[in-house]
């Protein structure tokens, strides 16, 4: 085996790490962190040695970080992957590049799916800190490493391993055992540094407290100042979660899969997509959304053309802004556009990437003046917008502002799928009486009285939406404008303007001017999507 150490990065009770360069068998050089261990003192020292590197060897994670091989020189010298961006210890000391609170919580649940696997395998931890947990892939990626000692639960061995700080009040004890609720302490402690951007306990340090001292101020209850994570407005549920992990008593503290569950409902789904990977060819306005672009993702092995939609959320709004767009991405159905990502340019700055559209109906209608399409298609429009919102409505969502510019056109125009942005686009729900748009609100949502010193927000229902679909239904058989036809009409007239601009033919045309005289009549008459799909 051909390995050359370039520089020591690191070390410890166990030995020396270092920086090498390992010449693989297929002649492929690759850069490597290598753990050269202190000789043993007797053939126990050296057999538990060999246990640890079977134990390793064992060990198949995307968080936790890979064993490659084992050689022996003067020491035994275990090869690992190398980590571009250092340790969580190097990033919380330099601070050489943002990562939001949000990428944050992605590093506690990718984490916790590390040491959930890891506890699965019947191994605990014993000395999580932020020095034993690396960070990858342009800071998106955490793993956990450990050049300590990992142990078995059935060891006999209980021997203080671990950082004053971050060991478990338990371990310290006469008859104190390590268990994986030990490592849930220090996970706890750890999560606290995270968000706080301190060292646990770093006051009673500064005082030249005796870590002794400190370790009994710990055993006694003391804790850092949970008010210093500094997380989101709605942090609170966040902050009990921690405390509940450096619970005096280990029967409180949850498991991993417990905080992954936790952590999952405000993660489920994201996926941080790097700005880098996003080939912008066309930036252009759009009236509602502001700045919109053309780009190319380079997703995996190929290039995905997507449509990108900007936003710079006010900062105490991020996470509630985000919590919505995972919601988003939950959304899976061939009549509802994809809602692939986010990524972040800059803190402030949120790019959201849905799937590439080739025109909205109300451009192709309005702007481009295509007004010749084949009957057939228009009924295909309409029945897959009818299952698009069945859809949404059995997820108990509200689309709130349908028109036809949320109605956009794939495969050469004969899919159509319902673009949903949801309380994301707040400001324009907000706002949509005013437009020109507010023709496609229900008058019970547009004449709905707005007290001084409330929320301007109306509430938009499932019957508001079928409102919005009638309105819909008539622009997509005639092809005209309801912005230009309907603007300041009273709803008796608008049902005439209908009733004159819809010439009877087919069946289904027939049927396509009953369901629209349905859907604008008084909210408790109209019909769901439910009874329509039967029909």
């Amino acid at each position: 085996m051909h390995i050359t150490l370039i520089k020591r990065i690191g070390s410890g009770s166990y030995g020396v790490v270092y920086e090498g360069i390992w010449i693989t068998n297929a002649r492929k050089c690759v850069k490597v962190a290598v753990k050269c261990l202190e000789k043993g003192n007797n053939e126990d020292s050296e057999t538990n040695i060999f246990r640890e590197i079977r134990n390793l060897q064992e060990l198949n994670h995307e968080n936790i970080v890979t064993f490659h091989d084992a050689y022996r020189q003067k020491n035994i010298c275990l090869i690992f992957e190398y980590s571009d961006c250092g340790s969580l210890y190097d990033y919380l000391q330099k601070k050489i590049v943002r990562v939001s609170n949000i990428e944050k919580l992605h590093w506690m649940l990718q984490w916790a799916n590390g040491m959930e696997y890891l506890h699965s395998k019947k191994t605990i931890h014993r000395d999580l800190k932020p020095q034993n947990l690396l960070l990858f892939n342009n800071y998106r990626t955490l793993k956990i490493c450990d050049f300590g000692t990992v142990k078995q639960y059935a060891t006999e061995n209980t021997e203080l391993i671990g950082t004053i700080g971050y060991m478990a009040p338990e371990v310290c004890t006469a008859d104190g055992k390590y268990t994986e609720k030990c490592d849930v302490f220090s996970y706890g402690i750890t999560f606290w540094e995270v968000f706080a951007e301190n060292k646990p306990f770093d006051e009673l340090k500064k005082k030249n407290m005796h870590p002794l001292a400190i370790q009994n101020k710990i055993i006694n209850g003391a804790r850092p100042d949970i008010n210093d994570m500094q997380i989101c407005k709605d942090s609170d549920l966040i902050k009990t979660i921690i405390e509940k992990c450096w619970d005096r008593n280990p029967e409180c503290r949850p498991t991993m899969k417990g905080l992954i569950a936790f952590l999952a409902i405000d993660l489920r789904l994201y996926t941080p997509i790097n700005f880098e990977d996003i080939d912008i060819t066309e930036y252009f306005m759009n009236g509602r959304y502001g700045l919109c672009c053309k780009a190319y993702w380079r997703s995996g092995f190929s290039d995905k053309k997507v449509d990108v939609i900007f936003f710079q959320p006010d900062k105490p709004m991020e996470m509630d802004f985000l919590k919505e767009v995972y919601k988003l991405k939950e959304l899976i159905h061939q009549n509802i556009v994809t809602l692939y990502g986010v990524s972040r340019q800059f803190e402030n700055s949120i790019f959201l990437l849905f799937e590439c559209s080739t025109v909205s109906i109300h451009n192709l209608f309005h702007d481009q003046k295509c007004t010749n399409t084949d009957s057939y298609f228009k009924i295909e429009w309409i029945y897959q917008c009818l299952h698009g919102l069945d859809y949404l409505h059995n997820n108990n969502i509200v689309h709130g502002v349908l028109t036809t510019e949320n109605l956009l056109l794939f495969d050469d125009c004969r899919n159509v799928k319902i673009f949903v942005i949801g309380k994301v686009d707040h400001i324009y729900l907000n706002a949509i009486a005013n437009k020109e748009e507010s023709v496609y609100v229900a008058p019970e949502v547009y004449d709905a009285p707005v007290y001084e010193g409330h929320s301007e927000e109306r509430e938009f229902t499932k019957e508001s939406d079928i409102y919005s679909f009638g309105i819909i239904m008539w622009e997509i058989v005639t092809a005209k404008n309801p912005v230009v036809e309907f603007k300041n009409k009273q709803p008796s007239t608008i049902m005439k303007i209908i009733n004159d601009t819809i010439q009877t033919g087919s069946s289904d045309i027939r049927k396509i001017r009953n369901a629209i005289e349905d859907c604008l009549k008084s909210a408790e008459y109209r019909p769901d999507t439910k009874e329509w799909l039967k029909c």
